[in-house]
């Protein structure tokens, strides 16, 4: 049998290794944190939407459902689903026709000029590209919801904080557009 003894023993002897490996790995690190990465920003943005669960379908609904009534006013289920809606190409596609400032790119650029790397514009008639930029775009975006209070959290990461906080109003006022069309 081994004992805890036998263990530190073998330890002390090699003390070094177990100094130097860590050592080395925490140095490494250091630098490619410090020198090689690059910052990251995230903007982020709660939406509730218009008929999230809590919604009961006006006032004239509650109150009548407080009597054992139902008009058929609750809205127990959601029309539309947000995580669809951003992961859908239809809306990456919008977003790619729009157009944002960048440092890096100057200024009035469309999007998918910024996401392709081209300082040139791109035509939308090449579809490789464009289906390209789209993958880009769906890629970027997060989401997460709040179950109990029906919030939404959606956010962009990138390399520019304006950038971030740009794309994340123009997504909520696509989603705003969308519903707004739907309903």
């Amino acid at each position: 049998s081994v004992s805890i003894f036998d263990i530190l023993y073998i330890i002390a002897n090699q003390i070094r290794i177990v100094i130097l490996i860590p050592t080395i790995i925490i140095i490494i690190s250091f630098i490619k944190v410090q020198f090689f990465s690059q910052s990251m920003y995230l903007s982020n943005a709660k939406i509730m939407t218009s008929n999230s669960k809590g919604s009961s379908g006006g006032s004239v609904g509650g109150i009548a459902a407080q009597f054992g009534l139902n008009l058929g006013l609750s809205n127990n289920t959601k029309s539309w689903d947000i995580s669809e809606i951003l992961s859908s190409r239809t809306l990456a596609k919008d977003m790619l026709k729009r157009r944002f400032d960048t440092e890096k790119y100057g200024k009035n650029k469309l999007l998918i000029n910024i996401l392709l790397n081209e300082k040139n514009t791109i035509s939308f008639d090449n579809f490789k590209l464009v289906s390209l930029a789209t993958d880009i775009f769906i890629s970027m975006v997060s989401l997460s919801e709040n179950k109990t209070s029906g919030t939404f959290t959606i956010g962009f990461s990138t390399v520019e904080p304006q950038f971030s906080a740009s794309l994340t109003t123009e997504i909520i006022d696509a989603l705003d557009g969308y519903q707004r069309k739907r309903n």
